[in-house]
C-alpha cells in the first residue's frame, strides 16, 4: 500500500468516472485520495475501523498493521479525558510522542495508518439534555461533560490527529424540536470558528491549521442549515480539508447550491466529504456527485 509523500497534496481528486454513468450525467462519481505525509494513502470511498478507546475491537495493534488493509481509523476524544472534569490532566495529555504522534504512541496504533478525531463516538450515546452554547456534551466513562472549543483545540493541538472532526450541534436520538432546531446552526457555525482561530497553524502553511479539519455537517435539511453552509463556502473553506455529513440524504444538495457549484469556482467543490452511518456503527469516506466535468474541477487547497 502506496504512503504519502511530503510534496503531496492532502486530497486530490481523480478524473475516473463511474461506469454506469455518461460524461455528461451528474450521478458520476468523485473519486480521490486522501495523502498524509508517513501514513497510507487512503483512496475515496473507502473504509475506516470504528475505535473504542483508540483499540480496533477484536483486533490487536500489530495485527492491524500487518494483517489489515484499511488505510485508517476513527477515534472519540470522549474516550480520552474523564480526568478533565476533576481538575485532573487526561493521560493522553501526558504521552510523548515517540515514533509518530502521541495519539498513535497512546493507542499503539501503527504509524502508517490515518487518524481521524471526532467529539464523540460512533454511534454515541445520547445527552439528557441539549448543548449550551459553552460547550458539547460528551460521554465519558465517568458520565457527561461539557466540551468546549478551547479545550477541544487544546487536544488536538498536543495528541496531533491527522484529520479533525470540529464540533458540530447534532442530536443523537430523537430529533430536536424547532426551538432547538433553530440555535442547532447558529452554534455550530460559533464553534467551528472558534476551533479554527484556536488550533495551531501548520509550519508549511502559516494560514492552514496544523490538522486538518473537517466541518459537520448537520442532519436537518438543506435550507435549515442554509446560512452555515454559505458560511463555510465564502468564509472558512480555505482553512478546511473536508467535510463531515451525517446524513446521506444532504450530499445530492451540495453541488445543486450555486454557491458551492464549480461554475462559481467555490473551494467546497474539490474537498473530500466525509460520511458516517451512527446507526450501524461504521464509518467511510465517500464523494458527492460533481455536476461539472473532470477538467473543471480544482485540487483541495490545503
Amino acid at each position: 500500500m502506496a504512503v504519502g509523500a511530503l510534496d503531496q497534496p492532502f486530497f486530490t481528486l481523480h478524473d475516473e468516472t463511474s461506469i454506469d454513468a455518461a460524461p455528461s450525467d451528474p450521478r458520476r462519481a468523485r473519486l480521490g485520495r486522501i495523502s498524509v505525509k508517513g501514513r497510507r494513502t487512503l483512496d475515496t470511498p473507502n473504509f475506516l475501523a470504528i475505535t473504542s478507546r483508540g483499540v480496533v475491537p477484536h483486533i490487536s495493534p500489530d495485527v492491524v498493521g500487518e494483517q489489515t488493509e484499511f488505510a485508517g481509523v476513527y477515534t472519540a476524544i470522549e474516550d480520552y479525558v474523564e480526568k478533565a472534569t476533576r481538575g485532573g490532566v487526561p493521560p493522553i495529555m501526558r504521552m510523548p510522542a515517540r515514533n509518530s504522534t502521541p495519539l498513535h504512541s497512546f493507542t499503539a496504533l501503527p504509524p502508517s495508518l490515518i487518524t481521524v478525531m471526532s467529539p464523540r463516538r460512533s454511534p454515541a450515546v445520547s445527552s439528557p439534555q441539549g448543548n449550551p452554547d459553552s460547550g458539547l456534551s460528551i460521554f465519558t466513562s465517568t458520565g457527561f461533560q461539557s466540551l468546549g472549543t478551547q479545550r477541544y483545540a487544546e487536544y488536538a493541538n498536543y495528541i496531533k490527529p491527522d484529520i479533525t472532526i470540529a464540533l458540530g450541534d447534532l442530536p443523537y436520538g430523537p430529533m430536536p424540536g424547532k426551538k432547538r432546531a433553530s440555535k442547532m446552526s447558529e452554534r455550530t457555525t460559533m464553534w467551528v470558528d472558534k476551533f479554527l482561530s484556536e488550533l495551531s497553524k501548520s509550519p508549511e502553511s502559516p494560514d492552514a491549521p496544523a490538522t486538518a479539519v473537517f466541518a459537520p455537517i448537520l442532519t436537518r435539511d438543506y435550507q435549515s442549515q442554509f446560512e452555515y453552509i454559505e458560511h463555510i463556502s465564502e468564509d472558512l473553506a480555505p482553512a478546511l480539508s473536508g467535510l463531515a455529513f451525517y446524513s446521506s440524504s444532504l450530499l445530492p444538495d451540495i453541488p445543486q447550491t450555486p454557491s458551492l457549484t464549480a461554475s462559481s469556482a467555490s473551494p467546497l467543490t474539490s474537498l473530500p466529504l466525509r460520511m458516517r452511518s451512527s446507526a450501524r456503527s461504521r464509518s467511510g469516506w465517500t464523494s458527492s456527485p460533481s455536476p461539472t466535468s473532470p477538467s473543471q474541477r480544482t485540487p483541495v487547497s490545503p
